[in-house]
Protein backbone atom coordinates (compact mmCIF):
# COMPACT_ATOMS: atom_id res chain seq x y z
CA UNK A 1 0.00 0.00 0.00
CA UNK A 2 2.86 2.37 0.65
CA UNK A 3 3.71 2.34 -3.08
CA UNK A 4 0.63 4.53 -3.71
CA UNK A 5 -0.50 7.71 -1.99
CA UNK A 6 -3.62 8.27 0.08
CA UNK A 7 -5.56 9.87 -2.79
CA UNK A 8 -5.03 6.78 -4.97
CA UNK A 9 -6.47 4.46 -2.32
CA UNK A 10 -9.40 6.73 -1.47
CA UNK A 11 -10.46 6.86 -5.13
CA UNK A 12 -10.17 3.09 -5.49
CA UNK A 13 -11.96 2.24 -2.25
CA UNK A 14 -14.77 4.74 -2.82
CA UNK A 15 -15.29 3.36 -6.33
CA UNK A 16 -15.76 -0.06 -4.68
CA UNK A 17 -18.18 1.46 -2.16
CA UNK A 18 -15.87 0.75 0.77
CA UNK A 19 -16.37 3.18 3.66
CA UNK A 20 -13.07 5.00 4.09
CA UNK A 21 -11.46 8.28 5.03
CA UNK A 22 -7.93 9.57 5.33
CA UNK A 23 -6.23 9.48 8.72
CA UNK A 24 -4.93 12.94 9.54
CA UNK A 25 -1.76 13.73 11.38
CA UNK A 26 -2.15 16.18 14.26
CA UNK A 27 -0.59 18.94 12.18
CA UNK A 28 -3.15 18.41 9.39
CA UNK A 29 -6.19 18.94 11.59
CA UNK A 30 -5.96 22.73 11.59
CA UNK A 31 -6.44 22.75 7.81
CA UNK A 32 -9.07 19.99 7.60
CA UNK A 33 -11.94 21.33 5.44
CA UNK A 34 -14.61 19.34 7.29
CA UNK A 35 -13.51 20.59 10.71
CA UNK A 36 -13.49 24.14 9.37
CA UNK A 37 -16.96 23.71 7.84
CA UNK A 38 -18.53 22.50 11.09
CA UNK A 39 -16.65 25.06 13.21
CA UNK A 40 -15.16 22.46 15.56
CA UNK A 41 -11.97 24.42 16.24
CA UNK A 42 -12.08 27.71 18.10
CA UNK A 43 -9.34 30.31 18.58
CA UNK A 44 -8.98 31.76 22.08
CA UNK A 45 -6.64 34.15 23.82
CA UNK A 46 -5.21 32.39 26.85
CA UNK A 47 -4.23 34.82 29.62
CA UNK A 48 -0.72 33.38 30.01
CA UNK A 49 -0.15 31.28 26.86
CA UNK A 50 -1.39 33.71 24.20
CA UNK A 51 -3.35 32.57 21.15
CA UNK A 52 -4.47 28.93 21.35
CA UNK A 53 -6.94 26.74 19.47
CA UNK A 54 -9.35 24.47 21.31
CA UNK A 55 -12.04 22.03 20.30
CA UNK A 56 -15.58 23.37 20.66
CA UNK A 57 -18.29 21.21 22.14
CA UNK A 58 -19.67 18.98 19.38
CA UNK A 59 -23.16 19.37 20.89
CA UNK A 60 -25.33 22.08 19.33
CA UNK A 61 -28.75 23.22 20.57
CA UNK A 62 -31.11 25.21 18.36
CA UNK A 63 -32.34 27.52 21.12
CA UNK A 64 -29.45 27.44 23.60
CA UNK A 65 -26.19 28.44 21.96
CA UNK A 66 -23.04 27.01 23.45
CA UNK A 67 -20.99 29.78 25.06
CA UNK A 68 -17.26 29.67 24.45
CA UNK A 69 -15.68 28.28 27.59
CA UNK A 70 -12.57 29.76 29.08
CA UNK A 71 -9.30 27.94 28.47
CA UNK A 72 -8.24 25.22 30.87
CA UNK A 73 -6.31 26.37 33.91
CA UNK A 74 -2.58 25.78 34.17
CA UNK A 75 -1.44 22.64 36.00
CA UNK A 76 -2.16 23.05 39.69
CA UNK A 77 -4.53 25.98 39.07
CA UNK A 78 -8.19 26.16 39.92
Amino acid sequence: MSAQGTDHWLVLLRRLDVPCAPVNAIGDLMEDEHLKAIGLLQALDHPSEGAIVKVRSPIRFSETPCVAASPAPKFGGA
